[in-house]
């Protein structure tokens, strides 16, 4: 087994820095490529609106209000008996909704969320500690997010450790309290995302995806999007100095590559035969086409522009639009929230075309206290679920995370 070497360094504050890439010997594709190396965003596509900015702001300031007392948040409304007892995919909203706030820019050490923040943060490490599983990152009581709610987790978790430290401290000044704590949870996260890419790289099949179960790992259990879940996980943690086996992320890269048909679309599971690109959907081709990109396989350029033209074609089939719509997208939230990302990465005129309308719909969705509703089809969670993705989807063109980094 090749040996497991940190592939960039700890970022110690999260700012909007340059581009950031996730894997050590990433490089820029090639200038003029195509769809795929055509990563310069269309300027006024890429600002900030004051309308997006002031529906981000609203969104957070709700979703702060939905947090329980010990720092999880409810996917059931509070009349339907949601609370941390007895929901559902709690461990995979909490995580979301974590990274809704690192996203606009709350951290562990600033903003006006950071005690949110911090007791979300403190939620998810106690869920891993209360798991028989070693390593795995569950609310006890969640049944249902699995290795999906696991991947989330991980992604959160390493996204806030960058901002659990400052560089702007004197070695030489007495550590205040709030400095000591601090220290305190940053070594406590960082074993505990040590230990959670650890796992998933104990539950990656032999063919190189996951599947829902924790530490699975054998030749036919895996699964689409909980691979991709996973391999963001895996991203987000290289990206913030954890140690992930350069042979698992070339096993995951190899697994994408057969996942995707000729259509462009992404097989569910390796076992599917290729057929109709009707059997394909929308949500999991675009995670798929965001897996290549953060996998830093860009000699792939025909296969992300494969994808990328899968996507076009079913909103114009599905939509006569150039983007999805809820009243009729399986899983809108989830795979929206991809699609911003494939664009996004792949910038240009795709991006400048998608972009915009896209923005205005998840907009216009937004109801005036700040949440957004809606189920993903049959997947009904509440009101935090659908409002972290959309804001989490207002958030790419900001990049406070380091998975909307390109």
């Amino acid at each position: 087994m090749r040996p497991a070497v940190p592939l960039l360094a700890a970022l110690l504050v999260l700012l909007p820095a340059g581009p950031a890439p996730a894997l050590g010997d990433r490089d820029a594709p090639p200038a003029g490529s195509g769809a795929a190396g055509d990563v310069g965003t269309g300027g006024l596509a890429d600002r900030i609106t004051k309308e997006q900015q002031e529906a981000i702001d609203r969104g957070i300031a709700w979703l702060a209000t939905r947090q329980d007392p010990a720092g999880g948040f409810p996917t059931r409304p509070e009349g339907a008996g949601g609370n941390q007892k007895n929901a559902d995919y709690q461990t995979a909203v909490t995580a979301l909704s974590t990274l809704a706030f690192l996203g606009a820019g709350h951290g562990l050490r600033h903003g006006p969320y950071a005690r949110n923040v911090l007791r979300a943060v403190e939620w998810l490490l106690a869920a891993q500690r209360s798991q028989e599983v070693e390593d795995y990152i569950s609310f006890p009581n969640d049944q249902q997010s699995k290795m999906h709610g696991h991947g989330f987790a991980t992604l959160a978790l390493a996204e806030a450790y960058a901002t659990a430290a400052s560089s702007e401290e004197p070695e030489t000044a007495a550590p205040t309290e709030e400095t000591l704590r601090l220290r305190d949870l940053s070594r406590r996260l960082k074993t505990g995302i040590q230990g959670a890419v650890d796992l998933i790289q104990r539950s990656q099949a032999t063919v190189g995806g996951w599947d829902y179960h924790p530490g699975s790992g054998g030749k036919n259990d895996h699964e689409g999007s909980v691979t991709v879940c996973q391999v963001q996980a895996l991203l987000a943690a290289s990206n913030r100095g954890f140690l992930v086996d350069r042979g698992r992320i070339d096993r995951a890269r190899e697994y994408m590559k057969k996942s995707q048909t000729r259509s462009g679309g992404f097989k569910y599971t390796l076992s599917h035969a290729e057929g109709d690109e009707k059997q394909y959907t929308y949500a999991l081709t675009a995670a798929g086409v965001v897996s290549i990109l953060g996998l830093a396989d860009w000699e792939r350029k025909e296969a992300i522009d494969r994808g990328m033209a899968f996507l076009e074609r079913k909103a114009a089939g599905l939509w006569r639009s150039s983007i999805p719509r809820p009243e009729d997208t399986p899983y809108f939230f989830y795979g929206s929230f991809y699609a911003v990302q494939a664009y996004h990465w792949v910038g240009g005129e795709r991006w400048k075309r998608f972009w915009p309308p896209m923005r205005q719909q998840i907009l216009a969705l937004q109801q005036p206290d700040g949440r957004w509703t809606g189920a993903d089809t049959t997947l009904d969670l509440g009101d935090v679920y659908p409002t972290a993705f959309s804001l989490l989807m207002l958030e790419v063109p900001v990049r406070f995370l380091s998975i909307y980094e390109k």
